[in-house]
């Protein structure tokens, strides 16, 4: 355009001076197209030289920011962890702090990542100032563990020490309750055997007793029949010699009727004496048993039968008084109770009856008339009898005073058994105080060894809590040294983090000086050629002019 523009202008000149001004015109046009081509090619060479600088410069800048994002996109996957903890912080952050405006964006980006950095930064020092005041913490809390728990062992040391000591008294207290214990059980068992034996005796004293009540009731009742024998003999020989008065016929009927009435009753008295005799080898006379083997006395009248049957009465009841004799001295020594033997039969009523008879005279005589014959048989039958008799009272007057002998002897006998028995009721009283004083002691000791029992319980369930509390304080205290080497790990990842942190931050400031002085120096350089540029251009508008 400019060649064209010079052409034009040389056609607008006068034709006269055409081949000189043409000449020096075209020489002028040689030598500004010659001084054009140099400053084309001067031009041309920084123009060249400019943009290979700019690519080389856009070339190195693409590769910074690739770096820079490799680089940030590294931290971002490290810090991804933290940025949860971080984005609180930062939106307060942000709140709290007005953003910075820039003219350029990719400066403005920039600066914002350079003041996420450094308040990261700032954040992670807190955290490390916070970590190490919880750490000085945590020491001091340790210390004051180890404290603890070497007051602690010691306390446990004084307190094992003391319950050996405790436990110590204990068994030997134990051990001499254990021995007054199997004293008083032994003593306890001394005493009921005592009076189970004290027991076994009374029941045997009671048996003995019982024994002889029933021993003194059948001589009771012996002498019972007794008496009723000495009643039939006394009454019977009355009653016969008042029939005899009225007829001689009814006399004999009369009296053959009685004596055998009489005989029967002695028989029978006997046979009672023999079944509850004892001993069943008494001696027995040959008339008894010959007038037991005898039939029953037939009814006759004749007076020499009457006296066979009275003799054999008679010796029946001699019979019957040897066997009592013999029965009383078999329980000479085992009667206790005789009060009632006394009531026996008093020989002075016999002794009257018979002085009545004597004075009488002749029993048949009051009868009434009879013949001669039978008065002077029965007159000496009748002495013989009461002979027979008087000597019957004599010998039951000796067998009175026997049996007087033998019931006082029986009395005092009576009278030992019950001091004995009174003796044995004291020491069964005293032994049963003494069996309730050794239950009450027994309760004591019973009531101290679950006394001790319990405290013993309470101790050791007090041991097993302070074992427990001694465990539960271990367990923390191992946990809190977990969580401080947990904290110290921790600590010393952040720290290396924040070191890795603050040399990326320290290579991203450098890169970013470079690039801004890069930036600076690229800017004066494209401001030079555009002032080189115009200056160029104004110079090829003036030759151009």
């Amino acid at each position: 355009m400019e060649g064209s523009s010079v052409e034009h202008k040389l056609d607008g000149l006068p034709v006269g001076s055409e081949s000189e001004d043409s000449r020096s015109l075209e020489l002028d046009l040689q030598h500004l197209q010659d001084s054009q081509k140099n400053l084309e090619s001067t031009i041309h060479l920084p123009e060249r030289s400019l943009e290979d600088k700019i690519h080389a410069i856009e070339v190195e800048q693409s590769l910074k920011t690739q770096t820079i994002m490799d680089c940030e996109a590294e931290w971002r996957e490290k810090l991804a962890a933290k940025e949860e903890k971080i984005t609180n912080l930062e939106a307060e952050l942000f709140k709290a702090l007005n953003p910075l405006d820039s003219q350029n964006g990719d400066d403005r980006d920039l600066i914002k990542e350079i003041e996420v950095l450094t308040q990261k930064m700032e954040e992670l020092e807190r955290d490390c100032s916070e970590l190490t005041e919880e750490n000085l913490e945590l020491l001091l809390k340790l210390k004051g563990v180890r404290k603890i728990c070497k007051l602690e062992e010691e306390m446990s040391k004084k307190e094992i020490i003391s319950q050996q000591l405790s436990t110590d008294r204990l068994q030997i207290q134990c051990a001499d309750l254990g021995k007054r214990c199997a004293d008083l059980e032994l003593q306890l068992q001394a005493s009921k055997d005592k009076t189970l034996y004290l027991d076994f005796e009374l029941s045997k004293y009671h048996a003995r007793g019982e024994r002889q009540e029933i021993e003194i009731a059948t001589l009771q009742e012996q002498l019972e029949h007794y008496k009723g024998m000495e009643t039939g003999v006394n009454v019977h020989p009355a009653g016969i010699c008042a029939d005899v008065k009225l007829s001689e016929s009814q006399a004999t009927s009369e009296m053959d009727k009685t004596l055998t009435e009489l005989q029967e009753h002695i028989q029978s008295c006997l046979a009672n004496v023999k079944k509850q005799q004892c001993d069943p080898c008494f001696p027995i006379n040959g008339e008894c048993s010959s007038a037991f083997d005898k039939p029953v006395i037939s009814n006759n009248t004749d007076l020499f039968n009457q006296k066979e049957k009275a003799k054999s009465i008679l010796s029946s009841f001699v019979q019957l008084k040897d066997l009592f004799e013999a029965k009383s001295a078999l329980f000479k020594n085992e009667v206790c109770q005789s009060e009632e033997v006394r009531a026996m039969v008093n020989p002075d009523e016999l002794q009257n009856n018979l002085e009545a008879y004597d004075l009488g005279g002749n029993p048949l005589s009051n009868y009434g008339p009879q013949p001669e014959s039978v008065q002077m048989e029965s007159t000496p039958e009748m002495t013989d009898l009461e002979k027979e008799l008087l000597e019957k009272i004599s010998g039951m007057e000796r067998l009175n005073s026997l049996n007087e002998q033998e019931i006082d002897a029986l009395r005092h006998s009576q009278m030992e058994l019950e001091t004995q028995i009174s003796n044995l009721q004291n020491e069964r009283w005293q032994l049963e105080q003494n069996l309730e004083v050794t239950l009450s002691e027994s309760m004591v000791t019973s009531k101290c060894l679950g006394d001790l029992q319990k405290e013993i319980t309470k101790l050791s369930s007090d041991r097993d809590s302070q074992a427990s509390a001694k465990e539960i304080l271990e367990r923390k205290l191992s946990e809190l040294e977990s969580g401080k080497l947990e904290l110290e790990a921790h600590l010393s990842e952040l720290e290396k983090e924040n070191v890795q942190l603050s040399e990326r931050i320290c290579g991203l400031e450098a890169q970013l000086r470079y690039l801004t002085n890069d930036r600076e120096s690229t800017s004066e350089e494209l401001h030079n050629s555009e002032s080189s540029n115009m200056s160029l251009r104004e110079e090829i508008k003036k030759t151009g002019k």
